[in-house]
């Protein structure tokens, strides 16, 4: 016995037996079947999905702020089939950016193009609480309206508009906290310097002060070596930088020689991320608009680093007469930072977490980085009688005084 199948989309599925004669199938319509996504193609035409004869993927607004994220190309991350979502700097506040078609420059560094209502923008400038529905355009013909502007691919996005007759207002309110995910690999078997033969202390009564004469005999590394290849950790007394800083509580004090595993990831901050949106919407037979005012707050997670941006986004729709549309919408968009670090071997910060620091190295210590008179700490001095600072700063120095805009 033979049977046929049929099925459509928005249908109920049916199996019809042949029995060597022609027969006639009317389906019935299935009401709990989700409805065909609607697609905003190029030029804000709509379409239904099986009407774009390209590689395409949509999401609704809601799926992109269930969990808030600062920035479009995180909040896409894992919800769009073969989109590569690049990550920005934690530390510096970075936004994301998405490849669609795979790297299409030599350097690596093009962004997919974002339109927002037909309106070319940049991914900074779209607030993820305005977002109604998101359609990645990914095949080759879908970017064709778009020139050569669009070969990485083609994010577009249609905002908000009023869902009802009448006076509407949408107040949210998102914290959200980040800390440090990855950091390299650290060996903690040696401490700092360059050799694993240890100096010895000799006390100069002659010119030391006289706290000293307990240090008599201390052992010590190189302080000056600003890696970390030293004597291998014993757990024994030696004399770590601080104890030839006058000012330190613990002047003239041996420690024991052990390994701090967590120095650097306790030099960073829990980040914490404020968001807070209001939208006021109006809706009439004729007139349809929405206003919105976006806050994003944060603080870094390296310290003394923060972040302020405000979004206003205005839309608004006129229909004078049938078939006559006027539409307006209006986008501002102001970001401001506060010390946002440098990157690569000049940071005095992470620039030196790579391997010009110590392994022995006590994060505590380093935050008292300002004596009483006005000279700065730092572990990488040049040696017991000589305190000064060698190659690097001490990181809190460049975090609290090295400050920029």
């Amino acid at each position: 016995m033979t049977s046929l199948d049929f099925s459509y989309l928005g249908y109920l599925a049916q199996t019809v037996t042949i029995n060597g004669s022609s027969v006639s199938v009317s389906l019935l319509t299935d009401s709990k079947t989700l409805t065909e996504v609607t697609i905003t193609s190029a030029l804000g035409i709509q379409r239904t999905e099986r009407s774009v004869g390209t590689a395409q993927q949509s999401l609704k607004g809601s799926e992109l702020t269930q969990t808030k994220q600062p920035d479009l190309g995180t909040a896409l991350a894992g919800k769009i089939a073969g989109v590569q979502v690049l990550g920005g700097s934690g530390a510096r506040f970075g936004t994301s950016s998405i490849r669609v078609r795979g790297i299409s420059s030599i350097d690596g560094g093009r962004d997919a193009l974002y339109v927002v209502d037909g309106v070319v923008v940049p991914s900074t400038s779209v607030n993820m609480d305005d977002v109604e529905d998101l359609t990645v355009l990914k095949g080759p013909a879908a970017t064709s309206l778009y020139g050569q502007r669009g070969d990485a691919g083609v994010v577009v996005i249609k905002t908000k508009r009023a869902l009802r007759q009448g006076l509407g207002i949408e107040v949210n309110h998102t914290t959200t906290f980040e800390n440090v995910a990855t950091l390299p690999k650290y060996q903690n078997e040696y401490g700092g310097g360059a050799s694993q033969v240890w100096n010895t202390f000799k006390y100069n009564a002659a010119t030391d002060n006289p706290a000293l004469a307990a240090m008599n005999g201390a052992r010590y590394y190189d302080y000056s070596v600003d890696e970390s290849w030293g004597p291998k950790f014993d757990g024994q007394p030696y004399a770590p930088w601080y104890a030839w800083n006058k000012f330190d509580p613990q002047y003239a004090q041996q420690q024991s020689w052990v390994a701090q595993p967590n120095n650097v990831r306790d030099f960073y901050n829990t980040g914490i991320q404020n968001n807070s949106n209001v939208a006021v919407s109006q809706a009439t037979d004729k007139f349809n608009g929405r206003a919105s005012y976006t806050n994003i707050n944060q603080t870094g997670v390296s310290p003394n680093t923060k972040m302020d941006q405000n979004r206003v986004g205005v839309n608004a729709s006129y229909t004078p007469i049938p078939k006559l549309t006027l539409n307006s919408q209006v986008n501002f968009n102001v970001i401001n930072y506060f010390n946002r670090p440098v990157e690569g071997y000049s940071n005095q910060t992470t620039g030196s977490f790579s391997q010009w620091f110590h392994r022995d190295l006590e994060i505590d210590k380093l935050k008292n980085f300002r004596n009483p008179d006005g000279t700065f700490t730092t572990w990488n001095i040049g040696s017991p009688r000589d305190t000064a600072p060698k190659y690097w700063d001490n990181p809190y120095v460049e975090a609290y005084l090295n400050t920029a805009q």
